[in-house]
């Protein structure tokens, strides 16, 4: 016989009991078919409130979907008759003396270019990629003449850009045909003036301005183009840039930037760096008036001499 407390007095009493025969309370037995109720009637509510937990994710992980789908490209073909598809071409130089040049299209956002500088005789003496943007706008990888400062002048520039599956991922030639078949004959060039048909390329060439280069950009080219006359050394063959570079590839010396600041007539030019485990400035002075380099400190000494090979 299975017992219980009564919740009275704490007496034991018995399941089958209706009142307590010690203290006289109540007690009310619950059957076989109610604890059996209770216990569907639970389950069921758990299995509503997992349905709709379930639904609820559902309808978030659509809204997720939804919400990071790609928004498909609208764009319009230049009219037919356009001669230019290239506008607002710029130059600017960057932090080391390096050129930029952008300019603007009336080709669709993530098309690739190829953008390069080119000799008279047409030959390419450097390129860059550029994609335009949202905007309709592009701009290449700086340009330097071997890491050296390009310098101010006219250059001859092209843009290119071809319109087939190597050059152009699918939704860009979605919008402007295999081969830029949508796009305004006038605009673009023949892949083979004997079947101008069968496809066209854009290469837009012009003659554009590279600006002046900065006062300290030419003092810091100054200082790394020098070969120097050291104490106890004599004469480097070496210019301060090689010789820089030679103990870059050495472990324990990594050059950080470079920086000029003017003092009275001359400058100051500094190399900023790491030297075995201290962070470390090597300085050079440079007399634009009289073209004269002279290293400032120990580091810079180093820096201006190594044996000839």
């Amino acid at each position: 016989m299975a017992m219980i407390r009564c919740k009275e007095c704490g007496a034991n009493i018995s399941t089958k009991a209706n009142v307590c025969p010690n203290c006289g309370a109540k007690h009310v037995r619950t059957s076989g078919c109610a604890w059996i109720a209770l216990i569907f009637f639970i389950f069921c509510a758990f299995i509503i409130a997992l349905s709709q937990c379930t639904r609820d994710n559902s309808q978030n992980s659509s809204s997720a979907t939804a919400s990071t789908q790609p928004t498909k490209q609208v764009y319009t073909p230049p009219v037919s008759g356009t001669k230019s598809i290239i506008s607002n071409i710029s130059t600017s130089r960057n932090s080391s003396g390096s050129v930029v040049i952008s300019g603007a299209t009336l080709l669709p956002s993530g098309t690739k270019l190829l953008i390069e500088i080119r000799g008279e005789s047409g030959k390419i003496a450097a390129q860059s990629e550029a994609f335009v943007d949202q905007t309709g706008k592009f701009s290449s990888r700086p340009f330097s003449d071997q890491g050296r400062t390009l310098k101010e002048g006219n250059y001859r520039i092209g843009i290119v850009s071809h319109f087939n599956g190597f050059w152009q991922q699918k939704a860009i030639l979605d919008l402007v045909g295999k081969n830029g078949a949508k796009l305004p004959a006038t605009a673009l060039k023949p892949d083979d003036i004997e079947f101008p048909n069968e496809g066209r390329h854009l290469d837009e060439e012009l003659v554009i301005p590279f600006p002046p280069i900065p006062e300290e950009i030419i003092a810091i080219d100054r200082v790394k183009s020098s070969k120097l006359r050291v104490q106890g050394h004599g004469q480097a063959v070496n210019t301060v840039e090689e010789i820089v570079d030679f103990f870059s590839k050495n472990p324990g010396f990594k050059p950080l930037a470079w920086s000029a600041n003017k003092s009275d007539s001359k400058w100051i030019v500094t190399l900023d760096c790491v030297d075995g485990t201290a962070r470390k400035k090597a300085k050079w002075e440079f007399d634009p008036k009289t073209g004269n380099i002279h290293y400032l400190d120990p580091l810079s000494k180093l820096l201006s001499w190594i044996p000839a090979e």
